[in-house]
Parts: structure tokens; C-alpha cells; sequence
């Protein structure tokens, strides 16, 4: 539920969606299957708020009425969605007429199984790009090796928060932000997201390398610190100046402000 809450408030911040609209793109299925307004007191408090109203399904064709439930098929089926996230740690949850029913109604269907370890991921990424013929944009909570299909080589990047979150902290002690608001992290999110190397290349991973993650900072760190200054939560004066000023002159900041691991030589004495 904290995935949806994010995901909700980029739809907010960035798209501009109400919060009530932002809450109808979602559809949560868990052990019970869709969550529902019905099911009353079985929901947790975080789950209240995505349960969906019964109306809602009430012609729907379900895979299997007689257990009174709406699984994860009946929704994709209805409501054909066009991103699936799986943290349910049940392995092969996503199965191959689950992921070919989303891919007949989505052109480039996104499949993030992040269950870990990877013995518990809802599906592999090499049978999503199969059963997609490679159509499919994935990303896992383990990691993967590469998928060579039909003549490509599909890198799979492993979703880690190490690309996000060492540049948000850096970017609010830099502005001296009074909070580390929702704006910013979500201005952090949306500069990451353009450095996807696969917009470069098909086949690339959706997320840069974790090899590159101080010049990734750099740009999420930026990208943090520019919000904070534009919605008035910082308080450097030095800082607010240099990002009013426009240019490089904020990641050359960042840059001089960034921990190396470079340590004293130590000298053996008597």
C-alpha cells in the first residue's frame, strides 16, 4: 500500500489528478482477492481507502463466482490495466495467461514482480518478455540476469532505493529544507525517471546502473533542491541564490558536497 500511496501522489503532484481521481487508476487484489468496500472490517486501515465499491463489478463475468471473490485475472480482464505490481511474495502469481491477457490490451504492458527473495517473485523476467514477445517493460525486486530474446538482450533492472533516497537527503540539508516534502521526493522520482536508459536503447534497463549512482545523484539531488526552493521550503541563502540563478552552478554545488571514500594514510610509529 506505501507503492500506491507513492505512486497516487505523483499522480497528484505531477499530473495534476484530484485525490479522488488519483485513487480510481488503482485496482488492489490481495489473498481475498479485489479489495472491496464489502469486505468491511477485513481491511486494514491502509487499504480503505483503494477498496473498490461493489457496484463497480456487479456485471462483471467472473473466473470463479462460487468462491465469492474477484481474482487477479477477472480484474485484468475487466479492467485492463496498463502497470502490475506484484509484492504478494507468492511465487508465480503472475502466470502466463495472466500476463498474455494484460498484453492483449496494452501495448507495452509495465510488470514490476518485486517479491524477494527470487524465489518468491511473481513471475520471471524472462517468461514476461516471452509471453509479451518482448513487449514488456520489467523490473524486479531481486535481481536477474539478462533475457536474450529474439536477437535482443533485455537488461533487468533491480528496483533500489539507493538511486532515490542518499540525493533527497543530500538535496534538503543542501536547501535546509523545513520537511522533506512529498513535492520533492516526487521532483527526485520524475528526474530519475529521465534517466531511464531505456530511452536510449531497446533492451536497456528501466533504471540507470547502481555503478553510476553518484552522477545519478546528481541530477535527483538537483532536481530535489529546485523544488524545495520553488515551493519556498528551503532555507540556504546561498543555495536559493545559486538555483535563481539558473545553470550548472547547483550540481557543480552538489558535486563539492558529496562524501568520498578517500581515507588517511595510515603510518605504522614505534
Amino acid at each position: 500500500m506505501g507503492i500506491a500511496e507513492q505512486i497516487r501522489d505523483g499522480l497528484e503532484i505531477i499530473d495534476g489528478l484530484s485525490h479522488k481521481d488519483a485513487l480510481k487508476r488503482f485496482w488492489a487484489v490481495d489473498r481475498n482477492g479485489l479489495l472491496l468496500e464489502s469486505m468491511g472490517n477485513t481491511l486494514r486501515h491502509s487499504q480503505l481507502s483503494y477498496a473498490r465499491p461493489d457496484e463497480e463489478i456487479k456485471d462483471w463475468e467472473l473466473e470463479n463466482p462460487e468462491i465469492q471473490q474477484v481474482s487477479l485475472l477477472d480484474v485484468i480482464k475487466n479492467v485492463k490495466p496498463t502497470v502490475l505490481i506484484g509484492t504478494s511474495t507468492h511465487t508465480r502469481a503472475f502466470n502466463e495467461e495472466i500476463i498474455k491477457e494484460m498484453a492483449k490490451h496494452v501495448e507495452r504492458p509495465i510488470i514490476m514482480p518485486m517479491s524477494n527473495p527470487t524465489a518468491l517473485c511473481e513471475v520471471t523476467p524472462e517468461d514476461a518478455l516471452e509471453w509479451t514477445n518482448g513487449k514488456a517493460y520489467v523490473a524486479t525486486g531481486s535481481p536477474f540476469p539478462p533475457v536474450d530474446l529474439n536477437g535482443t538482450e533485455y537488461r533487468i533492472a533491480q528496483t533500489n532505493n539507493a538511486l532515490i533516497y542518499p540525493a533527497l537527503g543530500l538535496g534538503a540539508i543542501l536547501a535546509r529544507a523545513r520537511t522533506i516534502s512529498p513535492s520533492m521526493l516526487m521532483a527526485g522520482v520524475h528526474a530519475l525517471a529521465g534517466l531511464s536508459p531505456v530511452l536510449e536503447a531497446e533492451g536497456n534497463a528501466l533504471l540507470p546502473d547502481l555503478a553510476d549512482v553518484r552522477n545519478v545523484s546528481v541530477h535527483v539531488a538537483a532536481a530535489v533542491v529546485r523544488r524545495a526552493v520553488e515551493d519556498g521550503n528551503a532555507q540556504d541563502e546561498t543555495t536559493i541564490k545559486i538555483v535563481n540563478e539558473g545553470g550548472n552552478k547547483l550540481e557543480e554545488l552538489i558535486k563539492s558536497r558529496m562524501w568520498d571514500t578517500v581515507y588517511r594514510p595510515l603510518e605504522l610509529v614505534d
